[in-house]
């Protein structure tokens, strides 16, 4: 099945086809897609076929968000303890396990159109990540040599975005009115067995600690794992970097199908080609920053990748139309692409994704390659705690100012100031740090 025995192949293509990587790769990627893709057909099932306003659909949409992320900030850092104490290839299994008992409940809530199911469903969804992802990452610099780190995060992430690219794809067909649910659900299902079976392959992977407590508690320990990172400012740094990242591509994500109905008066075919911009933007922006950096592990990127996407970001603010009531009839993809705004918008998400994906990946290749390897799992939880923080509190303002009348262009603005901050934030400290 691996390609432990074929011809050495060169650079990220011998890397994806290793059994040190590929399982672990097949484990990522299909649980972002099996997220992603019910998360979107739930998402798109509410905004197109229930009766809600653009201020309820962009809330629905700040809710589904919020109940992915959360789960993070209660359950990493036992996760951790859970990652340095149990052989990590047997715990991936019973997660992945865990997740195909989940998706049972998600398909569920679709077929039976319940908001509350859903939202339930989303939240066992990010439990599962949350506990997976320390295992995940500390696998990596366990599987990989040091310099095969920023590629290996480079497939991750970029995967992982391709993933919720063809997820998010396949999730909007529960906007359809009679076969989309059963569809949507189908492939759910399908896509958590994909992972179940490549968890059968892993290598094995000793825990560096098996006498460590695991704790059942939610959140007991998070401010343990925080301090552990905030006491050192070369990981510490990166994380709150990354937290900005994943701020930006939470809301834009989940905010793409209420702005585009609402805002653009386009449907649901258009969510889909901003979904396939982005994702293979990031893509093209993770591959990009092996290629700038030469196997080098530095957060020199940073800082001008976060610029350019601030600028990007303000331009998205300023190429939406005007406020005007809600048409009728909604533009397909042939219509918004020859609409006055509709290139420029293309290019800005396109410009913020790729500088994403170059501003992101190196940062996680930081935070592994200078973390204790017996504190390794615990900066992965640092930096998922912080990550889900950040996200949990953007999702609630996000909501408070949709509630409170501002425009979902109007969070692009906001979102602008803040990467623009980040940037500066970026030049001054984490470039420094590799001097």
């Amino acid at each position: 099945m691996f390609a432990e025995g074929m011809p050495v192949l060169s650079g990220t293509l011998s890397l994806l086809l290793s059994r040190r990587f590929l399982p672990l790769f097949l484990i990522q990627t299909s649980s972002s897609f099996a997220d992603n893709e019910f998360k979107s057909a739930f998402t798109m099932f509410a905004t197109y076929r229930l009766p809600l306003s653009g201020a309820q659909a962009g809330m629905l949409g700040a809710a589904a968000a919020a109940m992915v992320v959360v789960p993070f900030m209660l359950y990493s850092a036992n996760a951790a303890r859970m990652a340095d104490s149990i052989e990590r290839g047997v715990l991936l299994r019973g997660l992945k396990y865990f997740e195909l008992v989940t998706a049972l409940v998600a398909v569920a809530a679709l077929l039976i159109g319940n908001l509350t199911s859903g939202l339930i469903a989303l939240f066992a969804f990010g439990a599962q990540a949350a506990v997976s992802s320390p295992v995940k990452y500390a696998l990596l610099p366990q599987y990989l040599k040091e310099d095969e780190l920023v590629a290996g995060n480079g497939l991750f992430e970029g995967g992982t975005f391709i993933a919720t690219l063809v997820g998010g794809i396949l999730g909007n067909l529960a906007a359809e009115p009679h076969w989309g649910a059963q569809v949507a659900g189908g492939i759910l299902i399908a896509s958590v067995l994909v992972g179940v079976v490549a968890s059968q392959f892993l290598e094995p992977a000793p825990c560096p600690n098996p006498g460590a407590r695991i704790s059942w508690v939610p959140l007991k320990g998070a401010g343990i794992v925080i301090r552990q990172a905030a006491a050192l400012p070369a990981i510490h740094l990166p994380i709150l970097g990354i937290s900005w990242y994943w701020v930006i591509g939470a809301i834009l994500l989940s905010q793409f199908p209420a702005w585009t109905k609402q805002s653009l008066d386009a449907d649901n075919t258009v969510v889909t080609l901003f979904l396939t911009v982005f994702s293979v933007g990031i893509l093209i922006g993770a591959v990009l920053c092996g290629r700038l950096l030469k196997g080098e592990t530095s957060g020199r990127l940073a800082g001008p990748s976060a610029l350019i996407m601030a600028v990007a970001l303000f331009d998205l603010w300023f190429a939406n139309p005007a406020a005007h009531p809600p048409v009728e009839n909604l533009l397909g993809i042939i219509g918004f692409i020859v609409s006055p705004e509709g290139w420029r918008i293309l290019v800005d998400l396109a410009v913020i994704a790729v500088c994403g994906g170059v501003f992101v990946v190196p940062l996680y290749a930081v935070v592994q390659q200078r973390s204790p390897p017996d504190q390794r799992a615990s900066m992965v939880a640092a930096n998922n705690i912080w990550n889900a923080t950040f996200m949990t509190i953007a999702a609630a303002v996000c909501a408070l100012m949709l509630a409170l009348g501002v425009s979902v262009p109007g969070l692009f603005a906001v979102l602008a100031a803040g990467t623009l901050v980040t940037a500066v934030l970026s030049f001054l400290y984490l470039r420094q740090m590799d001097g």
